[in-house]
């Protein structure tokens, strides 16, 4: 059974020994995430461009995007029903975030945006 063990455990040996040689690895396609924090337009993101802001995906992202579109940053802090507990989060990366005109063609676009209800940009 020795000769057996060491048949099966001799790949996962190389395979673990190989995985720590450098710290270069490649990591796999679902760790590839994209984790630099970016401005983000808040007008014109969906909530996926929240990944990378620890704390604000996906619930502040969803209050976020639900709720535009917005005339200036300090209007995050005044959406509706808004949990206190992320009033801090919105601040601590208040200087990624930017207002640009929304653009309508978002909503049609299909690209995981939640739409504003029919509201008109501003």
């Amino acid at each position: 059974d020795a000769s057996r063990r060491r048949w099966l455990l001799a790949p996962l040996a190389a395979a673990a020994a190989a995985g720590a040689a450098g710290s270069g690895a490649a990591r796999p396609a679902w760790a590839r995430m994209d984790t630099e924090m970016k401005k983000v337009d808040v007008n014109n993101c969906n909530p996926q461009d929240f990944r990378p802001f620890p704390g604000l995906f996906p619930t502040a992202a969803g209050y976020i995007v639900k709720n535009g579109p917005y005339g200036d940053v300090k209007d995050l802090y005044k959406i509706p029903g808004l949990p206190d507990e992320i009033k801090p989060l919105i601040k601590k990366y208040e200087s990624y975030f930017v207002i640009l005109p929304f653009n309508p063609m978002n909503d049609l676009a299909g690209d995981q945006r939640v739409q504003f209800k029919g509201r008109e940009a501003e």
